[in-house]
This record gives structure tokens, sequence and C-alpha cells, in this order.
């Protein structure tokens, strides 16, 4: 007779092995943010169960998932990198093309490799520290000045 533990850590291995195929699936086909998101889909669902199966087993499955999670940031990032490469020498062509100053680098392309670098940092370095990924807190409107005019209601 198996015990309630026993029957949570099968399911919760089962299911964990079943995402991470279907993240490699993703991989796979070229889907790279979708093989991520499946993987953290996973380590999601094993920190919501964990305290439903023995803490050895949560590590085992935090481990694989934490393998999984890092192959696929290292896909993401390339991919990312491939897409700001392709992205700058479209723009060197289509300057080419109209005759513009070939000296200076596109500022697009400069500020998005910049902020995937940023991101690559902090991803290493929250998954060092075991922190969650840097997450902008949510938009706040700053409270009007005193004696500024109010806006005029449509009442």
């Amino acid at each position: 007779m198996m015990d309630e533990n026993t029957g949570a850590s099968v399911d919760l291995a089962r299911d964990v092995d079943r995402w991470l195929e279907e993240a490699g699936a993703f991989a796979r086909n070229g889907d790279y943010l979708g093989a991520h998101t499946r993987a953290r889909h996973a380590e999601q669902e094993i920190a919501r169960v964990a305290t439903s199966v023995p803490e050895a087993f949560a590590a085992d499955l935090r481990a694989r998932v934490e393998l999984a999670l890092r192959r696929y940031d290292s896909l993401v990032t390339g991919w990312q990198l491939q897409n700001v490469t392709r992205h700058t020498a479209f723009l060197a062509r289509e300057r080419a093309a109209i005759g513009a100053d070939q000296g200076e680098p596109p500022v697009a392309s400069t500020s998005l490799a910049r902020r995937l670098r940023y991101r690559r940092w902090r991803t290493a370095i929250a998954s060092w520290f075991k922190a969650p990924p840097f997450q902008a807190p949510p938009f706040k409107a700053p409270p009007p000045a005193a004696g500024a005019p109010r806006r005029a209601s449509h009442a």
C-alpha cells in the first residue's frame, strides 16, 4: 500500500518529466522562449507542492529543472543575440542604401544588446543567491503637486 507522500512524489515526478519533455520539444522546434516558460512552470509547481513530498526528492527535482532552465536561458540569450545581430545588419544595409553616415552604430541595436547583457548578468546573480529574477514594481502615478490645477470631471 502506498502512503500519501509516495503518491504525491510519483505524481510530481511524472508531471515534471512531462513538463521537461514538453520544454525539450519546444527547444527542438526553435521556440526557446516556450521551452524556458515550460521549465519555469515546472519550477513553480515544485515550489508549490514541495511541502507534500520528501525534501531530498524535491531537491532532486529542483536540480533537474534548474539544469534545464540554465540550458534554456543560454538558448534564449543566443537567440536574442542573433536577432540583435540580424537587426544591426539590416540597419547597416538600410543606412548604406540611403547614404547615411556609416560611422555611428544604430542606436536601437546597441541599447538592446546592452539590455541583453544586463539581463544575463542579473539572471546569473539571481541564480547565485537563489533570489527571484528581477521584476519591476508596478507603475504608480505620482500624486499631483500642491497648487496644481485639477482635471475637470465629466460629470
